[in-house]
């Protein structure tokens, strides 16, 4: 079985578009779930209740997770996730974490996709210091407990770098020596001749695409605004995500 895993952030729409993307897209038999971490008001948590209904299992996380800093915030969402549910519930089943905006736009069979490898991600760096990102994360948990399950996925300074979520699983590749499946990504700069590229449009962040399976909308929580409602304030840019996924999922 494989078990995908999303935040509760502050947008229920994304979470009804990243289950209707997995339903659509995903080959393999999974169960899809959504942590809350507790940092929503009580009216959005209702909504997202309404949209995992008896289709999506909604974990409650503990106060652990609660935290002002955005990084630090998934980090320990992240963290919870591994600890609390791939160690002591789905130890031998492939896990899948996906950020709260990350939906599929192709076909996917997961198991397939991570293969023989230990783990899946997007490699990021600062300097020397190499590790993988929170937006998509693909753990073969037999594999992962055979080598080592003492994972790090916290930010903050790592050998004198600042890293931002997860930059601390660096000391874990390091000490194992993990051989990881690299994802792709590029930034589009179109879609259907519309310029999505434009930072009129994007504020600067860009939408990314993992090798073209996956779309991310990126900064879907508005963190950069500093304002976590629902609404997005680059409404352009969430005009062109929804004319997005309508296509994918419908056409």
């Amino acid at each position: 079985m494989i078990h995908i895993f999303t935040s509760v952030v502050n947008r229920p729409n994304f979470l009804e578009y990243q289950l209707q993307s997995l339903n659509k897209f995903v080959k393999d038999d999974f169960t899809f779930h959504a942590v809350y971490d507790n940092g929503i008001d009580s009216d959005v948590l209702e909504k997202f209740k309404k949209v995992c209904d008896a289709r999506i299992v909604l974990h409650e996380a503990d106060d652990r997770v609660m935290h002002p800093s955005p990084s630090t915030c998934i980090s320990l969402v992240v963290d919870w996730i591994f600890k609390e549910l791939m160690l002591k519930e789905y130890k031998n089943d492939i896990c899948v974490v996906l950020d709260s905006d990350v939906f599929l736009i192709d076909e996917l069979n997961i198991e397939e996709y991570i293969g023989d490898y230990p783990i899946c991600g997007i490699p990021q760096n600062r300097e020397h210091v190499y590790y993988i990102t929170n937006q998509l994360m693909v753990f073969n948990m037999p594999k992962i407990i055979s080598i080592d399950t003492d994972i790090d996925f916290m930010d903050g300074i790592v050998d004198g770098q600042s890293v931002d979520s997860c930059g601390k699983m660096y000391y874990w590749f390091k000490k194992n020596n993990v051989e990881l499946k690299k994802v792709d990504l590029q930034y589009p700069s179109h879609y259907n001749g519309i310029n999505i590229a434009d930072e009129g449009i994007t504020a600067g962040i860009n939408f990314e695409i993992y090798d073209d399976i996956f779309l991310h909308y990126r900064a879907g929580s508005n963190w950069f605004h500093k304002w976590k409602q629902e609404k997005d304030p680059l409404q352009r840019k969430m005009e062109i995500f929804e004319t997005i996924m309508n296509d994918v999922l419908f056409k």
